[in-house]
């Protein structure tokens, strides 16, 4: 299950426990983000993502000892990862994209009334979607907090976000894709920032 927004944060406050010093450390905007997530998710634990050599190494072994990753020998930092053939990034039956006009992101649909270029959803229709999907999602997990910029933050094209998730194997794909870590809060404090939405959707234990 996953889901991403532009704009729009949570003011409700995270379960006691969950809320270490690091956390503070994040932009307001940023920081509600984190606690409506959690607030929804009602993951075991936080963990903010800092982008370090020795957070990378901990996912990596984490993610061997549990058989996501196998070592590939032959090169330094090479892994393989089988998932199922089944299991892609995304596919447009699956896509949807959510602004208040349907017109401002889809053209109008034929007659037939099947959309041929995506799927649309408004606002409230995304927060029922959220409301059905996600609660309790991440229970017995950790939601891993990752402050992420697409292109480097100096750069004036650069666009940054927070993707929560309870998936390390998201995360080190994030780390390979994006520039993660503490240099993003600056570009985070507007509150003009992606927001991401990630569980693999698996309450533990397993029901």
């Amino acid at each position: 299950m996953a889901a991403g927004r532009s704009g729009g944060s949570g003011r409700r406050t995270l379960r006691r426990g969950l809320h270490g010093g690091a956390l503070a450390a994040l932009p307001p905007p940023a920081r509600a983000f984190v606690e409506e997530g959690a607030r929804l998710c009602r993951p075991r634990a936080l963990q903010l993502c800092d982008g370090s050599e020795e957070e990378g190494r901990a996912l990596l072994r984490g993610l061997q000892e549990d058989g996501t990753l196998l070592p590939l020998p032959k090169y330094d930092n090479c892994w393989l990862a089988r998932t199922d053939p089944r299991d892609v990034a995304r596919v447009e039956s699956r896509t949807v994209l959510v602004t208040e006009r349907q017109r401002d992101a889809l053209p109008p649909p034929p007659p037939s009334g099947t959309p041929q270029l995506g799927n649309w959803m408004s606002p409230p229709q995304l927060e029922q979607a959220l409301q059905q999907r996600f609660p309790g999602c991440m229970e017995g997990r950790t939601m891993y907090v990752i402050p992420f910029s697409m292109g480097p933050p100096s750069s004036p094209l650069a666009k940054a976000g927070v993707q929560l998730t309870d998936s390390p194997y998201v995360v080190a794909s994030m780390r390979i894709m994006t520039r993660v870590g503490h240099q993003i809060f600056s570009s985070l404090a507007a509150g003009d920032f992606v927001r991401c939405l990630h569980s693999v959707g698996r309450p533990l234990p397993l029901r």
